[in-house]
Parts: structure tokens; sequence; C-alpha cells
């Protein structure tokens, strides 16, 4: 057993001798140097990049918009111009201000060159305005400044003086005349709807009021996407304007797509049944006027609850893929049947079938009107059953923001008790909402479950309106009728004709509209005050989007932490706020809001929101709070996903660079 040993160690001995001959020596430690190095020369730290200005009227980032055919230059002169060419209405950073000249940038860091000012709009926020739907106002006149606007609001007679307005406008646009130089109206909205994306950048703004209802001066840019002006004075303005309108004449009929989104739960069917029975009337009565025959298809999606839920079994279902034919329609439907195993507890994801109906339906024509029935109100949480966190208002705006037009019946289930008023009451007040279309009143149908001979007569009615008739003359024209059935079905009518009337316009040529110009306008109809004529909206990125999505998300943590657990729900959203220069913390949510909402000439419903408003809230209404965030992030979160909602500002603008509208109504 020793020799092996003594064999291995021997081995092992010849090995690390052979390492220590095969490591190279180890290197002495120098000594310290007794005579200084020469110095080296100190590099120059990068200086940071020079940011853009601060607007001193908003405290937002100073930017402007890019007018048509402008230009960039290497200095604020114009010896060298730059071979890149700015894109038409492109939002551009301020860096720099020279007089006359401004140095411009695309993005906080850096700049591109020198434009100079009269080929830049001055935008002071993204604000936007845009025109509201025309069939039931007069149009908008662009005044040139805000003395002659400010001068006919204060008439005494200015529902005559605007008449007589638009009579001499009409007048001269018909005969080829023009304005002298100095008339007070510059220009005026076009009588179609164009296509194209059309933006007005508000650029200041006064409150006023008309006939006691609040309304703004807005001093706006009509911003075409050509350059050079379009006003009253051009005659080729009036002349092109004439000849469209000598067009709409041989208009005949108007295209309509017809969705039923009906409630199939439990005590439904006899409506479904009269829904059928309306139905098949009506392609009786089609099948007489073969003229008429193409103009009208339908469709039906019925709706339950949660499938989660016992004897539920579906939320939502299309029964119709394909949009059909009256005929067509009420064979395919005869054989369908609620779910008689429901409960009928109170409510149903009401939301969820005029959501998925909106945007999933393969809509036809340019026309499309939507009829929910149902007889409770909708869920408005996920945590309640519902498919999203959608409410009212946010379903509404979907269907606007699709041109879907909304006629409500809501069904009222009698009784006395808590629970009856209750949901009653809420379902008609949802119902409601999803009724209003543009401005005219809600098309909002109510009747009772008790008798369903009213609820035939009123599908009766609207169906053969829609489809039968002529399209109405403007509602300002037509006397309302006794029949508030027909008086709806003629108001979707006169929208349709507008839709129609402006895709035909569209098809034939370019619609005539004010470009390139600035003036002031009022956000109300001159002859109806109690109409809006102009809707504001904030114009922004989807990098934008994400940031409001991102406070929406905190402020939505902070306030179901606090009516959860308790505590100082301000004080928890407020945290992350640096001192005031006051020296107190801020005692509203806008600190928290992101910066291009700040600054606004119209203030969101979240601005004003304090503490002590807070504070004074009951647990009930804290919860209304919440859900309305939860809403309103829901439908950020659908605008977001939907391409058909993100447009080019201008003809080359990259798809990262899309913008979208939102209402006002609809921000934080």
């Amino acid at each position: 057993m020793l020799k092996p040993i003594l064999l291995g160690g021997a081995a092992l001995l010849t090995l690390l001798i052979l390492v220590k001959m095969l490591t190279p020596p180890a290197k002495p430690t120098p000594r310290p140097e007794t005579t200084p190095r020469p110095e080296t020369t100190a590099k120059t730290p990068p200086q940071k990049p020079i940011g853009p200005l601060t607007d001193e009227r908003t405290g937002l980032v100073s930017q402007i918009l890019t007018r048509p055919k402008s230009a960039l230059y290497a200095t604020a002169s114009k010896e060298q111009k730059l071979p890149q060419k700015p894109q038409n209405f492109e939002r551009l950073f301020v860096f720099e201000k020279k007089e006359g000249w401004l140095r411009v940038g695309k993005d906080l860091k850096s700049s591109l060159g020198w434009i100079a000012d009269e080929d830049a709009v001055d935008w002071p926020h993204s604000m936007v305005v845009e025109y509201t739907p025309p069939d039931n106002r007069k149009p908008v006149l662009f005044f040139r400044d805000a003395s002659g606007l400010q001068n006919l609001l204060d008439s005494e007679s200015l529902a005559s003086d605007a008449g007589n307005s638009y009579k001499e406008i009409e007048d001269k646009g018909a005969t080829g005349s023009v304005f002298q130089s100095d008339y007070p109206v510059l220009s005026i909205e076009p009588p179609y709807k164009i296509k194209d994306l059309r933006i007005m950048p508000v650029l200041e703004s006064k409150e006023t009021e008309i006939a006691g209802h609040p309304a703004r001066l807005l001093k706006v840019t009509a911003a075409g996407l050509d350059r050079g002006a379009t006003t009253l004075q051009d005659k080729v303005y009036v002349q092109q304007t004439a000849q469209k309108r000598s067009g709409v004449a041989a208009l005949e009929g108007v295209d309509i797509d017809l969705v039923f989104v009906m409630d199939m739960t439990g005590s439904m069917q006899p409506w479904v049944n009269g829904a059928l029975a309306a139905i098949r009337d009506l392609a009786q009565k089609i099948d007489k006027n073969p003229t008429v025959a193409g103009r009208m298809k339908l469709g039906f999606w019925g709706y339950q609850d949660d499938p989660g839920l016992s004897n539920i079994q579906y939320r939502t279902r299309n029964f119709t893929p394909s949009l059909l034919s009256p005929k067509g329609f009420s064979d395919q439907l005869a054989s369908i049947k609620v779910n008689a195993l429901t409960n009928d507890s109170w409510p149903e994801d009401v939301f969820a079938g005029v959501t998925d109906a909106i945007k999933r339906t393969k809509w036809r024509a340019s026309s499309r009107i939507l009829v929910l029935i149902g007889d409770a109100p909708g869920h408005t949480s996920i945590k309640e059953g519902a498919a999203s966190n959608l409410d009212a208002p946010q379903v509404r705006q979907l269907a606007t923001d699709a041109n879907v037009k909304i006629v409500s019946i809501v069904i009222k289930v009698p009784g006395n008790t808590p629970a009856h008023k209750k949901f009653n009451t809420r379902a008609e007040e949802q119902f409601t909402v999803l009724a209003k279309n543009g401005n005219r009143p809600p098309a909002l149908l109510s009747i009772s479950s008790e008798d369903t001979t009213p609820f035939k007569r009123i599908l009766d009615v609207l169906t053969e309106e829609l489809a039968l008739q002529p399209p109405p003359k403007n509602s300002s024209e037509s006397e309302p009728s006794d029949d508030p059935a027909r008086d709806i079905a003629r108001g979707l009518l006169a929208a349709a004709k507008v839709e129609v009337v402006s895709e035909t316009v569209n098809k034939q040529g370019q619609v005539v509209a004010p470009r390139d110009i600035t003036a002031w306008v009022v956000d109300r109809d001159l002859l109806n005050p109690a109409i809006p004529s102009l809707e504001p909206k904030l114009l922004i990125t989807k990098n934008e989007l994400s940031s409001l999505q991102s406070v929406a998300s905190s402020i939505l943590a902070e306030a179901k932490k606090n009516v959860i657990l308790g505590g100082d729900f301000f004080t928890q959203v407020m945290g992350a706020v640096a001192e005031s220069a006051s020296g107190g913390r801020s005692k509203t949510l806008v600190d928290r809001l992101p910066k291009f909402i700040k600054g606004l000439p119209y203030k969101s419903d979240l601005m004003e929101k304090s503490a002590d408003w807070w504070g004074s809230r009951t647990a009930e209404q804290q919860g209304e709070f919440i859900k309305s965030l939860e809403a309103k992030l829901a439908y950020y979160r659908a605008i977001n996903e939907d391409p058909s909602m993100w447009k080019p500002l201008n003809k080359d603008a990259e798809a990262g660079d899309y913008v979208t509208a939102i209402p006002l109504g609809q921000l934080l």
C-alpha cells in the first residue's frame, strides 16, 4: 500500500516544479514617483441640450403648427433653405425666438432649423374644436375679428340679424357674387361634412353668454390641407358652393343599416315577437315597392348577462353575421326564443350588447341606426359582472365615434317596490344617455311592460318612416307631428340625409371649406343658442394617451384603496407632487394631470376636485366617482385599440404621429 502513495507524491511534486518553471516572474512593485506627472488637459463636460421654451400663457411647452408649403432654414434668414420640408400642419416645439423667426424641433431634445413666423400657426395648447352634427343648426360663421362677432351677439335682435346674414350669404352664393373686403363675416362652414380630418386649433378663448346660455368666443385657424384663403371674397368659393347645392336635389333615397339590440332574458319573448311582427309587416310593404327594396338592411344582436351565472347562455350573440333584407331578416329570426330559464334579476349586461353591435356589426351604409330594446339597466363595472367598465357616456361616445345613431326603447316593469323604482329609473337614465344623437333631443321611447300593443305600433312607425319615406327637408322647415316615434324617425332621416349628401359630394370632388384662415367663431348656434355648434376636443398622440391612462390608473388605485382601507385619499394621491411655490401641497388633482391637459380654456371634470370635495362625499358618491374613472379608463383602452380612431394630421404623417381627438367630457 505504501508504494502507490510514494509514486503519487512524486508525480505531484514533479507537476508543481513544472508549473513553477512555466510561470513568468512577478513584476516588482514600483516605487512611488518623486516627480509629479505632467498635468493632463481636463475634458469639457458635455453641455446639457437647451430644451424648448415655455409658453407664458399656459405654462406648457411652446409649440406651433406649420402652415402648408412652409420651409425650414439653417439660420434666422432665408439665405440657406434646408432640404427637409415640414409636413402640413405638423406640430413643432419652439426652442428660440428672434424677430420674425422661430427655431423649432420635432421633439423636446433637439431642433431642426428655423421657420418664419408667417409660416407658423401659434398654438398655445393642443385644443381643437370640431363641428357638431349640422342637420339641426345653422352653419358656423367665421368673423374677421372678435368685436364684429361680439357686436352681433350684443344685438337685441340677434336671431333676426343673424338670419339676415345667412340669407345674404346664400343669395350671393346662388348668383356667384362676392362680398366687399370689409364685410364682417370672413367665411362660412361648408354645407356638407368633410371626409378628411379637418382641425381647427383654438388660439384664444373668451367667455360670453347668448340668451342666457354660457358660450365662448374662440379665435381659431381653419386648417385645411392646402394653403390659400377660402373666403366669401373668393368668387371660386361661392360658385363651387352653389354648384354642390344644385346637385343635392337629385338625391332621392337614403340607404340605412338598422340593427336591433335586445335583452334576451326571461320576460322579453313578447317584445321579440313584436319586433319580428313589425319587420314582417315592413317586408310585405317593401315587396310591393321594389324601388326601395335595397335601401334598408337589418341586423339583430341579443344580450343576456355574465355567462358565469347559472342559466345564462351567453353575454352577447350576433344572430345576423351579415346584414339582411327585411324579408330575409324576418325569415331568419322567426324561430328566435329568449332564455326562459333566467330569473330576470336586475340588471343585465346592456353595454356589452350595445358595444359589440357598434364595433362588430359589418356595417354597409354610412347611415347607421341601432334600436336598443330592454327592460333593465346595465352593469357598469366588471366586478358587477359586466364585460367591461364602460358606462353609458362612454358607450354613447363609442357610438358617436362610429357614426351610429341610437334609438332607445325602455320597457318599464310595473311595481312600487324600492327595487322597481330604483332600476326603472336607472334604466331610463342610461337609455336616455345612449339615445343622445348629436344636437337633437334624445331618441327615447318609454313604454309599460303591461301592454305590447304600443310597442308594435312604435316599431311599425319607425321602420316604415326609415325604409319607405324620402329624406325629409331640414328639421327647421318641417313641423313636428303628434307622434314621438315618427318625429324620431324623421330626425334620424334628416341626419342620414346629411351623411349621404356629404358622401356623394366628397365622391364628386373636394368640398370647398375654409382653409388656412384665422377668424373668430362662437360655439353656439346663432339662431338657437341652446344648441352647440362646435365641440371642444383635445388632440393627442398615442404617447399622450398612454400618459393619460397612467394617471387615471394611479388615481383610481388610490381612490379604491381609500374606500376599502380608509385614509386620506387626496394626501395619498398628491404624495408624489412637489411642494408648490407657496410652500404647501396642491389642494386639487390638477397637478397630477398630464401637462398637455393643463392650461386648457375649457376645464376638465377632474381639475376642480379638491380634498374638501372628496371628504364631503358619501361612500356611495365616492363609489360613483371611482366608477366614472373606471369608465373613462375603459374608453381610453377602447380607442387605443381601435385603428379607425387614429388619423393622420397631415398627408405625410407616419403611423406613430397619428392623432385622435378626445372630447373634453371624456377627459379626467
